[in-house]
């Protein structure tokens, strides 16, 4: 018996498009934060490790970028105020427009309740950590940091050993 000749593949569908400007994510403020923040990653690899990546949220509006820390990063803060002038001005040469870049203190949560005393004498059990408390506590080691600042990765999952 003869063999049949197999018909060429169908080609594959075009690829779909790029979001519309309309849709969320794709406006220019998103593309202003992205771009910002890739500069830190670049110029300052160090802080946007340990200060950006700790910033609860990174908004922008008009002509402002506002990094949010939660009340418990005070160190953090003060970190993030001795690095502003530098912050301004990639920003402004970013947006080719003068921007201004500020800290602002997060919400921190509700204020813990009263406890009852009998509940004070017994110890709590330790909360399991989350990975994105335990990425946190990862960026802020040095040891971790040494080695991003050597090799060009990024921290993707961590696990509690």
């Amino acid at each position: 018996p003869a063999a049949r000749p197999v018909p060429p593949p169908e080609p594959p569908d075009p690829p779909d498009e790029a979001p519309e400007a309309d849709e969320p994510g794709a406006g220019p403020e998103d593309d202003l934060k992205a771009a910002f923040l890739a500069e830190i990653r670049r110029g300052k690899k160090f802080f946007h490790g340990t200060v950006v990546a700790q910033a609860q949220r990174i908004e922008v509006a008009g002509d402002t970028i506002t990094f949010s820390f939660s009340p418990t990063h005070r160190a953090l803060r003060t970190q993030f105020d001795q690095m502003r002038p530098w912050l301004e001005e990639a920003a402004s040469k970013i947006a080719g427009r003068t921007m201004a870049v500020v800290g602002a203190e997060g919400t921190g949560g509700a204020a813990p309740a009263a406890v009852p005393a009998a509940e004070v004498a017994r110890p709590a059990k330790p909360a399991p950590a989350t990975e994105d408390s335990l990425k946190a506590k990862a960026l802020a080691d040095s040891g971790v940091q040494a080695m991003l600042d050597v090799f060009a990765a990024e921290i993707t999952k961590v696990e509690e050993i």
